[in-house]
């Protein structure tokens, strides 16, 4: 009787650790690139005439 107390439990843990589904993964996004210039590739330009912000092409600083 001693070793079916222990025997149930272990078993019903084993079972739902073995059978517990795994969380979905993340799936890539298709479609547009919701950033324009993600690269900051091109030419920087001075924000509003001030020299000191420099911001690149299709940005604005925060």
């Amino acid at each position: 009787m001693r070793k079916l107390l222990v025997l149930v439990p272990v078993l019903v843990l084993a079972l739902w650790l073995t059978g517990a589904p795994a969380p979905p993964t993340a799936v890539a996004q298709d479609g547009p690139n919701l950033l324009r210039n993600p690269g900051f590739e091109g030419d920087y330009f001075a924000w509003s005439g001030i020299p000191e912000v420099q911001v690149a092409h299709e940005w604005t600083p925060w």
